[in-house]
């Protein structure tokens, strides 16, 4: 019996060596996907596939179209971070919407359970431009979004996110003040990985975004819905 507790202890002592613990110590939180990593900057550059849509099928001519965001991140050591997020779609047609947005966000890393977050509040300047109904919009407004990932196997993650503004501004072709609502949802697979040294990652996923009560001068909503791959780097 002494030989085996004597050899039992032997060999948890050589675990918690391997795992760098020692006896009585918390095991470590899993390691966080390259989005919430270690890393101060980040690059992430997106590929999407949209297509638009409205309430009353003013865009049953349109095809699904290339769209691209890119965004530059700066994180500093207690995960409060700074990012820049450039977004542009143009849809087809004779009669096609044309979306930008730019925006300037803060963020900051959290753990919930069994997911990883993150939290974001900023300034978006967005412009809304269709030759249905002529509109022409511009303005600036606050953006909140929150995103939740969680580890399905290895390197293999499930993300979901959410993104909400609210952009006050004027329509150029009415000559008016006037405001706008915008959601983006968005799902899909995460891939984690490391390439020449940089913490990286592939997304595979779906999004859909509205924007509310602007589309032919008389209070129809965009949508765009379509599929994104994105690519990240953390160094």
């Amino acid at each position: 019996m002494k030989t085996n507790i004597t050899a039992l202890a032997i060999a948890a002592t050589a675990v918690f060596a391997s795992t760098g613990l020692q006896a009585g110590e918390p095991s470590k939180a899993p390691q966080m996907s390259p989005s919430v990593a270690d890393s101060p900057w980040g690059l992430g550059l997106e590929a999407m596939l949209l297509k638009a849509h409205s309430n009353e099928g003013i865009y049953d001519e349109q095809d699904q179209e290339f769209a691209y965001r890119a965004t530059l991140s700066y994180k500093a050591g207690d995960n409060l971070g700074f990012r820049l997020r450039y977004f542009d779609f143009e849809g087809s047609g004779v009669d096609h919407p044309e979306i930008t947005a730019i925006d300037a966000e803060v963020f900051d890393t959290f753990t919930l359970g069994s997911f990883n977050g993150e939290f974001s509040l900023g300034l978006r300047s967005a412009s809304f431009e269709e030759t249905v109904g002529l509109t022409d919009f511009s303005g600036y407004g606050p953006t909140l979004g929150l995103e939740l990932t969680r580890t399905i196997t290895g390197p293999l993650s499930f993300y979901a996110n959410a993104r909400t503004s609210l952009i006050f501004g004027d329509d150029d072709e009415n000559e008016d003040n006037s405001f706008l609502g915008t959601t983006e949802l968005g799902l899909g697979l995460h891939y984690d990985f490391t390439m020449m040294g940089c913490q990286s990652f592939v997304r595979l996923g779906v999004e859909a975004q509205n924007w509310a009560s602007i589309s032919d001068n008389d209070n129809e909503d965009t949508a765009l819905f379509g599929g994104v791959l994105k690519v990240g780097f953390s160094f």
